[in-house]
């Protein structure tokens, strides 16, 4: 199976048919335009099927989730941001994605980036203490808001020593 003109899918588009019929199912097609979907077979006839469709594939949601609600300053966490389109599926089209503090605060090891495969996971920290919040945007879509409070990180280091009689 096939788009005209090119188009990109996602599921399996090669099936061997049976009694002439072969049921394509979970196919994605992954690029927006107007299409006609077109059908081959090793020496058989070469086909379009039906009317010509339009797709408009969009991000609709844009998900974010921290790895820790307390990290510690100057140590890294994890916020993973999830895109999907209108049908609740994971997006899988490359999109960029910016990350941003509410209040202005700079967000260290962070830079704008391509999601893969609808993910991307940003490995952050900040050089300051309190409560983050952070959110996603891809396109004009706005993520939900993930708060974490950044805590001052404490090292205690305690010695003994312990004499031995020789």
């Amino acid at each position: 199976m096939g788009l005209s003109p090119s188009g990109s899918f996602s599921g399996v588009v090669s099936l061997s048919s049976i009694n002439g019929i072969a049921t394509f199912e979970n196919i994605r097609i992954l690029t927006s335009g107007t299409f006609t979907l077109e059908a081959t077979s090793t020496g058989a006839a070469t086909g379009t099927l039906g009317a010509s469709l339009t797709v408009t594939n969009f991000v609709f949601t844009v998900e974010a989730v921290s790895s820790a609600s307390t990290p510690s300053k100057n140590f890294g966490f994890d916020i993973t941001v999830t895109l999907k389109s209108e049908d609740g599926l994971i997006y899988l089209p490359t999109a960029s994605i910016v990350l941003t503090e509410s209040s202005g605060q700079t967000i260290l090891g962070y830079s704008p980036s391509n999601s893969i495969n609808g993910v991307k996971t940003f490995r952050i920290h900040f050089e300051t203490t309190g409560t983050k919040n952070l959110v996603a945007t891809c396109n004009t879509i706005t993520s939900n808001t993930v708060s974490v409070n950044v805590l001052d990180q404490t090292l205690k280091i305690s010695l003994s020593s312990t004499v031995i009689p020789i």
